[in-house]
C-alpha cells in the first residue's frame, strides 16, 4: 500500500501542482483527504473510511492498518471506524475547495488511461500477502 500512496501522491503533483503549488500528499492533507481514499477505494474496494476525532481528516484501514496520504498512521487511538452520519459530513464539507476539479475522478481516469490498472491490482496484492 505504501508504494500505491507514493504513486497517487505523484499522479496528483503531476496533474495539480500548476493550481495549487503543493505537491499531491499534502493536496490530500489539506483537504482533499476525502478525495484520496476515493481513489484507493476505486482500486481496492475492501478499505474502510475511518475519521479523526476531531472531525477534520479521514483516513483509511486496509490489511489492519491504518492510512493517509503519508502512509502508515501510528496514532490510530485519534481515529474512529466512520459512521452514516460522518459520511454526510465528509461528503459536504471535506474538499469544498477542490469539487470543481474532481480530484478522485481525474486521478482514476489518469491511472486507468495510463494502463497500469493491472500493475497496481499486483502491487496491492503483494501487500495483502505481506500481511
Amino acid at each position: 500500500m505504501e508504494y500505491f500512496i507514493t504513486f497517487i501522491n505523484d499522479v496528483a503533483t503531476d496533474l495539480f501542482y500548476d493550481k495549487f503549488y503543493i505537491n499531491g500528499r499534502d493536496l490530500f492533507l489539506r483537504g482533499g483527504c476525502y478525495e484520496f481514499y476515493k481513489i484507493v477505494k476505486h482500486f481496492e474496494p475492501s478499505i474502510e473510511l475511518y475519521i479523526h476525532k476531531s472531525i477534520d481528516h479521514c483516513a483509511f484501514l486496509f490489511n489492519g492498518s491504518l492510512y493517509d496520504s503519508t502512509g502508515i498512521i501510528s496514532d490510530t487511538n485519534m481515529y474512529r471506524k466512520a459512521n452514516s452520519v460522518d459520511l454526510s459530513y465528509i461528503e459536504e464539507y471535506f474538499g469544498i475547495s477542490f469539487i470543481n476539479l474532481h480530484l478522485s475522478s481525474v486521478i482514476v481516469d489518469e491511472i486507468e488511461n495510463a494502463n497500469i490498472k493491472q500493475f497496481v491490482y499486483e502491487k496491492i496484492k503483494e501487500d495483502k500477502k505481506l500481511k
